[in-house]
């Protein structure tokens, strides 16, 4: 096997150790992805250099340079605390023609709107559930067409994050409640992966704020939307 020059891609509050030693359960939770991958990969023969990024570019374009990596590991989640921005870094590195894993940045960029990709199911004519968007300093008003019980979610944020017990209403009242609580205060990127979630909470855990961005209210047991309309949907603000 051809051994590489690999630079891993990581937030840079998650840089791993080079060893776990002296380090307790939880300190290790927040980190324990990168370093299994970075351990791996060095167990595998490659040379690896791991790489923090939060809100600059120049320690990558630096990188590059110095260490000339033959592929990039893409560990990133967000840029500068936010979901939507990771796109930007594989876009950078697609414009230096670089190898790298994951997704590309235009599948990033479409993911991320979740309101779009339902559309875009539903002009395939592939069933999807019935929604309304909620943008941001708007007032929350409930739908019309839509049957409860509807789930609360952020339009942009992936893997669960910001759902809890209570982002499933059964009414208006609790779908105004938890469609208002779209802001959130800042978060950091153990936060993102639930670390900080307590016990028998799922993400948040109940009477806590859903991730930033929009609010979405999705229809939980009613009909598939007509295709090529993709629910009720106002404009993103």
């Amino acid at each position: 096997m051809k051994r590489l020059r690999v630079l891993l891609l990581v937030h840079a509050d998650l840089v791993p150790p080079e060893d776990m030693a002296g380090y307790d359960d939880a300190e290790v939770m927040r980190w324990k992805t990168e370093y299994d991958v970075a351990v791996t990969l060095r167990e595998m023969g490659h040379r690896v250099e791991v790489l923090g990024l939060y809100d600059d570019l120049a320690p990558l374009h630096e990188a590059l340079r110095r260490f000339r990596p033959q592929v990039v590991m893409n560990l990133l989640e967000e840029f500068h605390g936010s979901a939507l921005y990771d796109y930007g870094v594989v876009a950078y590195l697609e414009l230096c023609k670089l190898r790298y894993t994951g997704c590309n940045p235009r599948g990033l960029l479409l993911s991320h709107d979740k309101a779009l990709a339902k559309k875009l199911l539903a002009h395939h004519h592939i069933a999807t559930p019935r929604f309304k968007v909620y943008p941001r300093g708007r007032p929350v008003r409930p739908p019309s067409g839509l049957r409860y019980p509807l789930i609360v979610k952020s339009l942009v944020e992936d893997g669960s994050y910001g759902i809890a017990r209570a982002s499933v209403v059964h009414g208006p009242d609790r779908l105004v409640e938890r469609g208002a609580l779209s802001a959130r205060a800042p978060r950091d990127a153990g936060d993102r992966r639930g670390i900080r979630r307590g016990p028998g909470n799922l993400r948040g855990g109940p009477g806590q704020p859903p991730a930033a961005g929009a609010a979405a209210a999705w229809s939980w047991t009613s009909a598939p939307c007509p295709a090529g309309t993709g629910g009720a949907s106002p404009p993103r603000g």
